[in-house]
């Protein structure tokens, strides 16, 4: 009874075969990784577990008696990933036996390609601004000095790119300090208009540049939630400055509220492009791209935008969705997000 309460309560999974490659016991944690209900005793081990890669490994260990120890790693669908390791035991050569186990390494495969996805967006992100900046720079080099116009094209050209590593530089930093999670929020009373009329205020160079309208449709009552005064201008900021982007010259962009019970449900429409659904739900990815999805953008940002209104929202205890396309109609967006309605003053 001992040895079983210690084999079904290991983190591992478990399986131990007889000579005949036939399974004589499973542990727990295999039976519920691989929702075994059914009798399992005299099966061979991919008819528990669909791997020809794990079966091979068993057969191989079966023909030849001098393997001892093998290990190896086995993708299952549903990227499931498995560090397994297959033992033979027995003191005696004709009756070995021979034990199996798995340890899910699915969430380690999962953050090493999240490393690896990380790395790669960032250095395209990098590469086509440093790659500007290199070549307006030795450009300069030749150019008559005198020419105050060529040197004025380029250095603006050179200071744009730079504050487009700057903004990116801002961002990650920011990413990495909400996706730590280190620091609790600080909620405090604040009034929600207050916060969207600064983030109007910062936006509005974007909107006379591309020539876009912001109306406004906040109730007339001040709207109090529990915030960060600044993420909350954040957020504001990052959805507008996104309905700019994908916002069509001379079109509108709305922002206003629903107020629903305990929540203050807060939106920014535009009438873009909109999003594919199938997108939907990655949108808030870091670096993520609608490819394929026609742009009425006119310039670029970080990619990050979305990705850090979703950890302000979700850090406030909020939600954050985006209806596309508008209803009735063939484009357009909305984003919304919640926040918790605060008691006012």
């Amino acid at each position: 009874q001992e040895s079983n309460a210690i084999i079904n309560g290991m983190y591992e999974g478990l399986i131990v075969l007889d000579q005949k490659g036939r399974v004589k016991l499973v542990n727990s944690r295999i039976k519920n990784d691989f929702s075994l209900s059914h009798r399992t005793q005299g099966k061979k081990p991919i008819e528990l577990i669909r791997s020809p890669e794990l079966q091979d490994i068993c057969n191989d260990m079966l023909e030849h008696r001098d393997k001892k120890i093998v290990n190896s790693e086995i993708e299952l669908p549903g990227k499931k990933y498995f560090h397994v390791s297959v033992v033979r035991l027995g003191f005696e050569d004709n009756a070995p036996e021979i034990i199996i186990v798995l340890h899910d390494i699915s969430e380690l495969k999962r953050l090493e390609k999240i490393r690896k996805d990380f790395v790669a967006n960032v250095s395209h992100e990098l590469r086509t601004p440093l790659t500007s900046i290199k070549g307006y720079a030795e450009t300069l080099l030749s150019v008559d000095p005198e020419d105050r116009d060529t040197v004025s094209g380029f250095v603006h050209t050179i200071q744009k790119n730079v504050d487009n590593i700057h903004d990116l530089l801002q961002d990650l930093i920011q990413l990495a300090s909400l996706e730590s999670g280190e620091d609790e929020a600080k909620l405090e009373t604040g009034d929600a208009v207050n916060a969207f009329n600064s983030a109007r205020e910062i936006c509005a160079p974007k909107l006379e540049e591309r020539q876009i309208q912001l109306a406004s449709e906040f109730p007339d009552e001040d709207l109090f939630v529990n915030s960060e005064y600044k993420q909350l201008v954040q957020v504001f900021t990052n959805l507008l400055e996104n309905g700019i982007k994908y916002s069509y010259p001379n079109e509108r962009i709305t922002v206003g509220a629903l107020e629903r019970n305990e929540e203050i449900i807060f939106f920014v429409q535009d009438n873009g492009p909109g999003v594919p659904s199938s997108l939907q739900d990655r949108i808030f990815e870091r670096f993520f791209r609608e490819e394929g999805v026609t742009s009425a953008r006119n310039g670029s940002g970080t990619g990050l935008g979305l990705s850090i209104c979703k950890h302000i929202v979700n850090r406030h205890g909020g939600r954050i969705w985006v209806q596309s396309p508008l209803p009735g109609e063939i484009q357009g967006s909305i984003f919304y997000f919640s926040l918790l309605r605060a008691q006012s003053g």
